[in-house]
């Protein structure tokens, strides 16, 4: 890939996960710790899944604006699981600094979900409100995405994950009109937790949603901030139409692609 050389540089991206081992060398002393929002967990990354989401995102060589700035959400234990209570304040959270930050270039990566809230999906809609661009990820349940939170948040940007060397959809993405965007899903690499300088790989929809995450940066770099409407709109125009197969419940056929350098 080449990459807009502004790489995200300027851009808060929050990783509402599992948190981010911070010290791998992939993240150059961009990411840091926010806050921590399930009981009883640490501040550091002791599953490795937000390690992972967010080497995608912003990984000096794995990542896609590896120029960002990741801020580590840990709404999610060691086991990778969590509530609608600890995603709502994590969320809270993210509003609270955004709205305090003189810096609005905000973007959040909920790589996670379950089943439909109506408070998580209010919360999409008041991060939006707000300015923030949200980006989740559509599940893995071979479903329709409408059906779940966060991906069915009429505000959130949700996407859907594809193989890795064909032009097929994963066989457990979800899918249906509340997807926006497919992106790649399969065999992903990026940082990984515990070493300094260890690296992770995992499939699903979790890995799509920071390749879009990412790119939303690197266009917030490079045109400047918009309205999170116009931001879809954004990725929309940029995206590869009609070239994805085998797909179902009248879901959009589109597939993410970067801004030129």
């Amino acid at each position: 890939y080449n990459y807009p050389t502004s790489a995200g540089s300027g851009v808060n991206v929050y990783v509402v996960d599992t948190g981010i081992d911070i010290k791998n060398a992939e993240f150059e002393g961009r990411a840091s710790f926010g806050g921590s929002f399930c009981a009883g967990c640490s501040s550091t990354d002791d599953n490795g899944h937000g390690t992972n989401v967010a080497g995608i995102i912003g990984g000096k060589k794995y990542g896609v604006a590896n120029k960002a700035t990741l801020i580590a959400i840990k709404v999610l234990d060691q086991s990778g699981q969590g509530s609608s209570t600890t995603v709502v304040a994590g969320l809270s959270y993210v509003i609270l600094q955004h709205s305090k930050s003189s810096n609005k270039k905000t973007v959040v990566n909920l790589s996670l979900g379950g089943a439909y809230s109506q408070a998580i999906n209010q919360m999409i809609s008041l991060c939006s409100n707000a300015g923030i661009h949200v980006v989740v990820s559509a599940g893995d349940d071979s479903s329709n995405a409408c059906n779940v939170s966060p991906a069915s948040a009429p505000q959130a940007i949700t996407v859907g994950a594809t193989e890795k060397s064909t032009n097929k959809i994963t066989n457990l993405t979800n899918t249906g009109s509340c997807v926006k965007i497919f992106a790649p899903g399969v065999d992903i690499v990026a940082a990984g937790a515990l070493l300094t300088n260890s690296l992770s790989k995992a499939s699903g929809t979790s890995q799509a949603c920071p390749h879009v995450a990412g790119t939303v940066a690197l266009i917030i770099s490079k045109k400047g901030n918009m309205n999170p409407s116009l931001m879809i709109n954004e990725l929309i125009t940029l995206s590869t139409k009609n070239i994805l197969t085998n797909l179902q419940n009248a879901t959009p056929n589109r597939f993410l692609r970067i801004p030129s350098p």
